[in-house]
């Protein structure tokens, strides 16, 4: 599957990948570590924890390794390849900021 997704992680939300729905209804979702989107850590997650993102596996890669592109690109919404995790991003931000 690997659809991009935000996986709650802790206090956080972190770029992860989708690679299967269980059949409880969880997720299972690789999150990616550091600067190569090949290594990273697997995780379990409820479907309350994981949201899919609407942009393509590859563009998901390039966030990964341009995460400082994208701040930059969000705050001007010249790059609508960014505008799905951004709009999460900030709603989830908003959210909080609430409670």
């Amino acid at each position: 599957m690997w659809k991009p997704a935000l996986a709650e992680i802790e206090e956080a939300l972190v770029p992860a990948f989708i690679i299967e729905e269980l059949e409880d209804g969880r997720f299972t979702v690789f999150v990616p570590s550091g600067a190569t989107p090949f290594a990273g850590a697997v995780y379990i997650l409820s479907r309350e924890r994981v949201h899919p993102l609407d942009v393509p596996f590859t563009q998901a890669i390039k966030f990964r390794l341009t995460g400082i592109r994208f701040k930059r690109t969000c705050r001007s919404n010249e790059n609508r390849e960014y505008s799905e995790i951004g709009r999460i991003i900030l709603l989830r931000r908003k959210a909080a900021a609430r409670n």
